[in-house]
């Protein structure tokens, strides 16, 4: 499989007022060296496996194998509620199927909670649907989601895509947690404070896609990994150069920067 660093970074600008929470870069923590082998395939690439009986597979549309578990919560009121939804985590699927990058939980967006209305994600953020073929490297240095042809072939999501509304209707404040890292929750909002009347914009596809890359590329600091058990130190010690090494052209670089949140996600469940 090709290395997603080959590709160029997505012509893409997130909503000129989307909120940021404050962040500074902590000191990089650096793991000591360890003695394992390094792998040589990318840590985080996923198979894409056809279903010989999906309704899709005659148009050539990958199915979608096991993905991180996410859930997204949207307040009850996306243009007043002042609170979050509580993170909601739901039963790992134990059959070997479709599983989703966001959770189906009660706090759901396809559960809206507003007066009679119902959101639903869009369906490259939908990842129980069978027609959703994002390819999207959250350890890669670049903003790049792809749209997987094949298991081999990918191309970069249009601009325009990635501008479309996230959910519909259209929401202006959204949370991502992921079950891994609960602690860094993903928080999506737009302000419009500052703004005339009638300016106001959804969250948009990118946006939501550009804020999980933003967070999960963040260090950690000491602090954090001093909160880890012996295990998950080790195995997000292997996840951490797996990463660097991936990429030989700017290894020194990545490995400079130290362990990062993603690191998380690419060890393996205990």
């Amino acid at each position: 499989m090709p290395s997603p660093y080959i590709y160029p970074a997505a012509n893409f600008q997130p909503t000129s007022y989307l909120k940021y929470s404050p962040y500074q870069p902590a000191t990089p923590f650096i793991p000591s060296a360890f003695t394992f082998p390094v792998p040589t395939a990318l840590p985080y690439a996923r198979s894409i496996t056809p279903i010989d009986d999906s309704p899709y597979y005659a148009s050539n549309y990958p199915y979608r194998s096991r993905a991180f578990l996410w859930s997204a919560g949207v307040p009850q009121n996306a243009f007043s509620q002042s609170s979050w939804l509580p993170h909601y985590r739901r039963r790992t699927r134990s059959a070997a199927g479709i599983s989703s990058l966001w959770d189906d939980s009660p706090y759901s967006p396809w559960d809206y909670h507003g007066t009679a209305h119902h959101a639903l994600l869009h369906p490259l953020l939908n990842g129980d649907s069978t027609l959703n073929d994002l390819y999207f490297d959250l350890s890669s240095p670049s903003f790049s989601p792809m749209r997987a042809l094949s298991t081999e072939q990918f191309v970069p999501i249009s601009s325009g895509e990635l501008s479309q509304a996230a959910t519909t209707p259209p929401v202006t404040r959204m949370r991502v947690v992921h079950h891994s890292i609960p602690q860094w929750p993903i928080d999506v909002e737009l302000r419009y404070n500052e703004y005339a009347p009638g300016t106001t914009l959804p969250i948009t596809v990118g946006d939501v896609l550009y804020m999980i890359h933003r967070s999960l590329r963040r260090q950690i600091s000491h602090a954090d990994w001093a909160m880890l058990s012996h295990w998950k130190r080790t195995e997000v010690a292997r996840a951490y150069t797996r990463r660097y090494s991936s990429v030989p052209q700017m290894g020194q670089l990545e490995a400079s920067k130290g362990v990062r949140r993603v690191d998380y996600l690419g060890a393996s469940e205990g």
